[in-house]
């Protein structure tokens, strides 16, 4: 019965609404600002399509950063389930990102200690794309690396 009363006694609905990205931050980008931006000025506001209270997506750190600008001038809160880059942890850029996932740091410097102290290896090449994920991820990689002991 509790359950059957929320719609009488509760203000506050959920709402959901996709809109495929296709993994490129100009489609995510062009979906924000054609699609859900706009709904924040709406007099009176449409009632089937309310202005979101949070994003959640997107799941590549290179759609994730653009809109987390986006949504950062917007005062929308966005939360990633699978964007990890670190250059995402700079909250003066991006104040209203958060996720649900740590970020690459934790597991280059994971991978450096397995590799290092479980597989003795003693040279390691790091093959990336120069997108914000891969950038970071090499990166931590390098600093990882450079706190091991001296042979």
């Amino acid at each position: 019965p509790e359950i059957s009363q929320i719609a009488s006694d509760c203000s506050f609905k959920f709402t959901i609404e996709f809109m495929d990205t296709s993994h490129s931050p100009i489609k995510a980008a062009e979906h924000l600002i054609r699609d859900i931006f706009p709904r924040k000025h709406l007099e009176p506001p449409d009632p089937m399509l309310p202005y979101p209270t949070a994003l959640f997506g997107a799941s590549r750190s290179a759609v994730s950063s653009p809109l987390a600008i986006l949504t950062g001038v917007h005062g929308l809160a966005q939360i990633s389930h699978a964007s990890t880059s670190t250059s995402l942890d700079n909250k003066g850029q991006y104040p209203t990102f958060g996720r649900m996932i740590p970020s690459a740091i934790g597991d280059a410097y994971a991978a450096v200690d397995y590799l290092s102290n479980e597989l003795y290896v003693t040279h390691l090449a790091v093959l990336f794309v120069k997108d914000p994920y891969g950038s970071t991820y090499a990166q931590a990689i390098q600093e990882a690396a450079a706190m091991l002991p001296k042979a």
